[in-house]
């Protein structure tokens, strides 16, 4: 095999490797799940939203609309009508964890350093998930489970900024099931009550 030879097979596998992660990186435009409509269309996910400062809490906002017709189909087809709140935004920081850092860091610090940040993030989007819990009663919540590698970057930050400050020992960054939230039955359900948002709770296809 000639060295001309070897550098085109190299030159070759390039390619593959360049196009495959290009179709890795680009973000769906709709749900996987044919179950819940194939062609129901997202927002554009490089629209601009202004960020939105919540004073416990982080999050990146965004554009309502597709979310909303999303809601109003998974609606259609429940026994029980579930319950929205009109917005979407996926969690960066929850409460409690915000929690964890004892009053040492403020939300104002934090939200300085990461703002643009946020604003730029990309994520991709999954599937539609369900999350059950039957006791006491039979409560379910319906969300979209996204995959940010962005947004767990901005968490692993303020993890070392926590560290700087000798708070937040026990919150991990990596513990981190990026969803958005359509809709509920009577509350939303959350890791505490042994839903996890990841692809493990993706509906199946039909």
């Amino acid at each position: 095999m000639t060295l001309q030879t070897i550098f085109r097979l190299f030159l070759g596998l390039c390619l593959l490797a360049t196009l495959s992660c290009a179709q890795i990186q680009k973000s769906p435009s709709a749900i996987t799940n044919r179950a819940f409509d194939s062609e129901l269309k997202f927002p554009q996910l490089s629209s601009k939203i202004a960020f939105v400062s919540h004073p416990d809490w982080l999050a990146l906002t965004l554009d309502y609309t597709g979310f909303a017709e999303l809601y109003r189909k998974i609606n259609q087809r429940q026994a029980l009508p579930l319950k929205n709140r009109g917005e979407a935004h996926i969690t960066i920081l929850t409460p409690t964890e915000f929690k964890s850092f004892q009053g040492q860091i403020p939300m104002s610090e934090i939200e300085s350093l990461f703002q643009e940040r946020i604003k730029n993030a990309t994520f991709e989007i999954v599937c539609v998930g369900k999350g059950k819990l039957k006791s006491p009663s039979d409560l379910q919540t319906f969300f979209v489970v996204v995959k940010s590698h962005d947004l767990l970057q901005i968490r692993q930050a303020i993890k070392q900024l926590a560290n700087k400050h000798k708070v937040g020992s026990e919150f991990n960054p990596d513990e981190f099931y990026p969803h958005i939230t359509i809709g509920f039955t009577e509350r939303d359900l959350h890791l505490a009550d042994a839903v996890r948002k990841d692809q493990s709770s993706c509906l199946p296809q039909e």
